[in-house]
């Protein structure tokens, strides 16, 4: 069977949901993923199974963006579980591809040393004191945090840098004393990595809360300030 996953923007749902579509192709499916241009560099980094691309031919769809109907409420409103996780049980509707726990295992990078070493130079200037990575968007449209983060030592941002992508930071992040970044797709990558303990994950501005925290694994601090 030929099957085709509709969850072509958002990094870090990509990343989170690679368990599912790498599941179904172990049953033997071919898996096609098609994803937004701008994010097409990914297939160069993510390992998987999958043709990163729109089928010419009708195909069995699991429509990972349309997971809000799995959603479980109390009567008073009160959501009990996220979109994220939500997700998994729109996918084990149609076949067994398990929980959500384990995506960590499932999420695999290849990685670019020498583009990681090149962007290092770059915006650490050869110094080794050490630094802070920050992160002051989110989302696929860029949205701004608008919390100020301060962390009391040397502030190396991830932004957009002509040249480079995502995954190039991989080594900047890796090497840094402390991270604090927003829920955004950043975070996927330091469950993976081997980076500093010293994490803290910021809510989106507009949302009271970080509503993944259930999915995390690292012992992050959560940083909520419109929860107040």
């Amino acid at each position: 069977m030929d099957v085709i996953i509709r969850q072509s923007a958002g990094l870090g749902d990509i990343f989170f949901c690679q368990k599912i579509g790498k599941k179904i192709a172990e049953a033997g499916h071919t898996v096609y993923w098609p994803i937004f241009s701008e994010y097409q560099y990914a297939e160069n980094y993510i390992e998987s199974p999958f043709l990163w691309r729109e089928p010419d031919h009708k195909c069995t769809e699991i429509p990972l963006e349309c997971a809000t109907k799995y959603l479980i409420w109390r009567s008073n409103g009160e959501c009990l579980d996220n979109i994220m996780q939500a997700k998994y049980k729109l996918a084990n509707s149609t076949f067994q591809v398990g929980g959500w726990e384990d995506w960590q295992d499932y999420l695999k990078i290849k990685r670019d040393i020498d583009e990681e070493e090149r962007l290092k130079s770059l915006v650490l200037g050869g110094s080794n004191e050490p630094y802070c990575v920050t992160c002051k968007h989110f989302a696929t449209n860029y949205m701004e945090l608008k919390e100020p983060i301060i962390s009391g030592m040397r502030e190396i941002e991830i932004k957009k840098i002509e040249g480079f992508n995502l995954f190039d930071w991989i080594g900047v992040i890796c090497g840094a004393a402390e991270i604090r970044i927003p829920d955004s797709s950043f975070p996927y990558l330091v469950e993976i990595l081997p980076t500093t303990d010293r994490l803290y994950m910021y809510n989106r501005s507009g949302e009271p809360h970080i509503r993944t925290k259930p999915i995390w694994k690292k012992k992050w601090n959560f940083i909520e300030p419109e929860a107040k």
